[in-house]
């Protein structure tokens, strides 16, 4: 019974898959992904294309966390150099302005 099953997800997925592939797998919500995958190599086709686009989700995924990482450092350099240049102009705006003021 659970055979049948996956053989007609598998003829309806491969049609729907060679139809319009990239559409198709990408409204397809991870646990549905997940389930295909979990039926192993008995889905054929339909394994392959969601193990793909699961693979293309998990590494977009990364590039965007690498992404947000790479804007949040960006930030904390310039928070530092923001200090750097503030103590900066303290260490020398301080002894100038104590040295004027006793003029």
């Amino acid at each position: 019974m659970a055979q049948d099953e996956i053989t007609s997800v598998s003829a309806a997925g491969s049609a729907s898959f060679a139809s319009n592939s990239a559409f198709g797998w990408e409204s397809r919500s991870s646990d549905e992904l997940k389930e295909i995958v979990g039926r192993g190599l008995q889905g054929g086709e339909l394994f392959e294309a969601a193990r793909l686009e699961l693979d293309r989700r998990a590494s977009e995924a990364r590039r965007n966390e690498e992404a947000v990482e790479q804007v949040e450092a960006t930030h904390t350099v310039w928070r530092r150099r923001g200090v750097v240049v503030a103590i900066g102009v303290l260490v020398f705006a301080v002894p100038l302005i104590v040295l004027i003021a006793s003029f």
